[in-house]
């Protein structure tokens, strides 16, 4: 929303560009305009850290180029990585029990074979979680490299499928990085399955 004289988002951010920065943090990418600033501040060497709401990396860059006022190849030239993460709350160590992974969650979790038959923690409640089962959070993340090859598949197409395809061997995605967690009994399977739905 622009005010008298010009003042709005767009403006201020406009402003602060104008500035000598190193770093140039933006809370979101709302629109067009405010990917197109974005993408013209990191082209002449300033680091830009920006938030934008999806599921995983490879559907945020999708996201960023249905914004939309951007060619692909600029993207691909100046995106450097996407981090994706999310807070879970972390079983309670009083009350927590090892069970056979529920058949829901298995099927949340997309599990088979010898992973569905795995035990892992769940929580009944206690006096010292208040009976929620859980006491604390911790926060469970991927990081998307941009790569030569995620650039490439940035340019020439850049759908979730094709991206994810793209991604290095070594890529850890965030569902791999809560298993770990559920495996090492600090996260239960009902809390993972909540946060990959």
């Amino acid at each position: 929303m622009s005010g008298p004289g010009g003042s709005g988002f767009v403006a201020a951010l406009r402003a602060m560009m104008r500035h000598d920065l190193d770093v140039a943090m933006v809370s979101e990418v709302r629109d067009a305009e405010t990917m197109r600033l974005i993408l013209t501040t990191a082209a002449v060497g300033h680091l830009v850290l920006t938030a934008l709401h999806a599921p995983d990396g490879a559907e945020a860059i999708h996201r960023l180029l249905a914004v939309g006022g951007v060619d692909r190849s600029i993207l691909a030239g100046n995106l450097l990585g996407v981090l994706t993460q999310r807070l879970v709350r972390l079983s309670c160590p009083e009350c927590r029990r090892p069970e056979r992974i529920r058949t829901t969650d298995v099927k949340a979790l997309g599990l088979s074979g010898r992973e569905a038959a795995r035990r892992a923690v769940y929580n009944r409640g206690c006096a010292k979680c208040r009976h929620t089962g859980f006491r604390g959070r911790t926060a469970v993340g991927e990081l998307l490299v941009v790569t030569p090859t995620v650039r490439r598949s940035i340019e020439t197409g850049a759908i979730p499928e094709a991206l994810r395809a793209s991604l290095p061997t070594g890529f850890k995605p965030l569902r791999d990085e809560l298993l770990q967690r559920v495996w090492s009994g600090e996260v239960s399977p009902r809390e993972a399955a909540m946060v990959v739905s």
